[in-house]
């Protein structure tokens, strides 16, 4: 019979041979679970990761940036929302959240293409959308649809420490493939791009 201490002590060992061995899985139990969620093609599964967080509002007009306030709140307001970037940053309250992921993996093949750790600015420099600077991890799992073979469209789920999917990000534009969604400034591959 082997030591549970020893088993335990191996572990993140035998997952890093799984992954440089091709296998399955990236090291990260939480990240893992999400990536199984959504290769199981059910959004509700994938809905159970999403988590809000409270972000100040603003009225400032146009697309991007911070959240609209809703209705006669004062900027500054925090408001529960939930961060997608496509073309532009949106952010949904919590009753758009599961719609937003029914639309994004409902009429989609989503297949593991890369995972990686990052910084908090992925998928967007925090200041650009009226956000301070955060310096916890991040780890993002990018899909590619393989429905559309020619396209390989994208997704991208960021997972923080806890294993909540704080935000999304599609790829924008036809034509658009997930590796569009990879840092050009090379990550810490948690598994490396597939093609």
């Amino acid at each position: 019979m082997r030591s549970p201490a020893l088993l335990l002590a191996l572990a993140p060992l035998a997952a890093l041979m799984l992954v440089a061995c091709g296998g399955d899985g990236t090291g990260d139990a939480g990240l893992d679970a999400v990536i199984e969620a959504v290769e199981s093609d059910d959004p509700a599964a994938v809905e159970e990761f999403a988590r809000t967080a409270a972000v100040p509002c603003t009225h400032q007009l146009g697309q991007g940036g911070p959240p609209k306030c809703p209705g006669d709140r004062p900027d500054g307001t925090e408001i529960d929302v939930f961060e997608h970037h496509a073309c532009h940053v949106e952010w949904r309250r919590h009753d758009g959240v599961e719609r937003l992921l029914q639309d994004l993996l409902g009429a989609a093949d989503y297949t593991l293409y890369a995972a990686f750790e990052t910084s908090a600015d992925y998928p967007a420099p925090r200041e650009s959308i009226g956000l301070a600077p955060s310096a916890s991890r991040r780890l993002v799992a990018v899909f590619r649809d393989t429905s559309n073979p020619a396209i390989g469209a994208g997704l991208a789920l960021v997972v923080a420490e806890d294993g909540a999917i704080v935000a999304t990000r599609r790829t924008c534009g036809a034509g658009q493939a997930a590796a569009a969604l990879v840092p050009d400034a090379q990550p810490d591959f948690l598994v490396a791009p597939r093609d």
